[in-house]
């Protein structure tokens, strides 16, 4: 802002300097003459005239510019906080994030499995080949696993989206109303 009223102030100045109307002094022999002026002076009074309607231009058009610069600034700063605002929301967002599991009719011999993740990365469990995504420091209970035979294997997902299996297809029993827990963790 302080660049934009330097840039108008020279101008400025200058026009309040040249604005004012030349007082020539008469010379004797046009004192005689009853002129005030002679040719060369009027010359010079019409160059100053001309510089100063293109100083006045000038400095219209910087004022111009100025608003409009103004107003290009005032708009970014407008987007640039609503783009605050939004990846402020979406932090909040995904740390309240929490998997919900659908509800399904609980089986007269059902039990549950446990899944808790201390792995640095999000895992992913394929209970009964149906996956379920574990975040890094999480857990995640699913309910109303059928009593009987069951297997799970467990997949790291890396930040790039990269799957790596962590273990192989592990074959379980669950009992009912057991609580399995399968507990990811670095060794």
């Amino acid at each position: 802002m302080m660049r934009t009223w330097k840039m108008l102030g020279y101008p400025a100045i200058l026009t309040a300097a040249l604005a004012a109307d030349p007082q020539l002094a008469w010379t004797q022999e046009g004192a005689k003459n009853g002129q005030g002026t002679d040719a060369k002076s009027d010359v010079t009074l019409k160059d100053l005239n001309e510089s100063l309607k293109a100083i006045q231009k000038k400095l219209e058009e910087n004022r111009l510019n100025a608003n409009i610069l103004g107003e290009d600034v005032r708009l970014l700063k407008d987007k640039v906080a609503q783009l605050q605002r939004d990846v402020d929301s979406l932090r909040t967002t995904r740390s309240n994030y929490q998997p919900v599991t659908p509800l399904a009719p609980a089986a007269l011999s059902a039990g549950r499995i446990k899944l808790v993740n201390t792995w640095p990365d999000r895992i992913m469990v394929l209970l009964n080949d149906k996956s379920y995504n574990v975040e890094p420091n999480r857990e995640l209970t699913v309910q109303d696993i059928p009593a009987g035979p069951f297997t799970y294997e467990i997949l790291g997902v890396q930040p790039d989206s990269t799957i790596l299996p962590i273990t192989q297809k592990q074959p379980r029993t669950l009992a009912a109303n057991e609580t399995f827990m399968i507990h990811v963790h670095p060794r």
